[in-house]
């Protein structure tokens, strides 16, 4: 598995694209940045054809993108505008495609909760509807989407990692997928067993320690770490896990965070091609 970090969780306040980690990241041996979409469809275009020149230059690519839609543009609800919406993802999808991302993640709460007193099946039929012509934008730049379950005390709709699977499976959507949160999951007390269920749909993965969201740097701090990994391996999970975590000490913490998922990541596949999972 290819192991990443999302930048735009480091200094939102000063960098809340997440790019100034791009080079420290490389030489620590991350694989991969994950840059906040809605930030860079927000740069002026000398600002992204500065930041699109210096991922090119860099030993590390941009290979996911996360915070996809920004919170006035709403697909749910009375004021949706789609036309409006599309027009902001055909921007911000070839800003992705620029810098050569491959997986787009769909969280964004705050443009699809179900808003109060409006019926919660048509918040969902029209994020259906809504997800088969965003899933034909990314195919035209050779992106997929990651759908992203987001913990109950921020989300009301695709809340958890079963859910949203039954949620793309509806979709049935080449270009539709899924993604799973430690960090949600844990939250909410979601079995991580969904993983084996989900494993064909499975896109994307985001990682960090649950309280606090953090780097994670041991088996010690929680249980949960191996039995996540070890269900993901299972499952035939192959791609990327983005580091998705806050932090007051960047390059200790980062350097720590990778040794570890790498150690154990390593420790799980073993056990799993000896048999000792069974």
């Amino acid at each position: 598995m290819r192991i990443g970090c999302c930048g735009s969780m480091i200094c939102p306040e000063k960098d809340p694209v997440g790019i100034e980690i791009l080079e420290p990241l490389a030489e620590l041996g991350y694989d991969y940045i994950e840059l906040s979409l809605r930030d860079l469809a927000a740069l002026p275009p000398a600002d992204f054809e500065n930041l699109r020149r210096r991922v090119e230059r860099a030993p590390i690519a941009c290979e996911s993108c996360n915070n996809l839609i920004p919170p006035p543009l709403r697909v749910t609800g009375r004021d949706t505008d789609v036309p409006r919406v599309m027009e902001y993802i055909e921007e911000a999808f070839s800003r992705a495609e620029a810098l050569g991302a491959e997986s787009i993640v769909f969280g964004s709460p705050l443009s699809k909760n179900v808003e109060n007193g409006f019926p919660w099946e048509t918040a969902y039929q029209q994020l259906l509807d809504f997800v088969q012509v965003l899933g034909d934008a990314a195919a035209r730049h050779g992106l997929f989407i990651a759908m992203e379950p987001i913990n109950a005390g921020e989300s009301n709709l695709l809340v958890s990692a079963k859910e949203t699977c039954e949620f793309v499976r509806k979709a049935d959507h080449p270009h539709i997928r899924l993604l799973v949160d430690y960090y949600h999951l844990g939250l909410d007390g979601e079995n991580p067993d969904v993983l084996l269920e989900a494993g064909p749909w499975l896109q994307h993965i985001h990682f960090s320690g649950i309280t606090p969201r953090a780097f994670p740097k041991s088996e010690e701090e929680d249980a949960g770490y191996a039995h996540f990994l070890g269900n993901l391996i299972r499952a035939g999970y192959e791609s990327r896990i983005s580091v998705e975590a806050y932090t007051r000490d960047f390059g200790e913490d980062a350097k720590e965070g990778l040794a570890f998922l790498r150690g154990l990541i390593g420790k799980l596949e073993r056990e799993y091609r000896n048999g000792d999972h069974q």
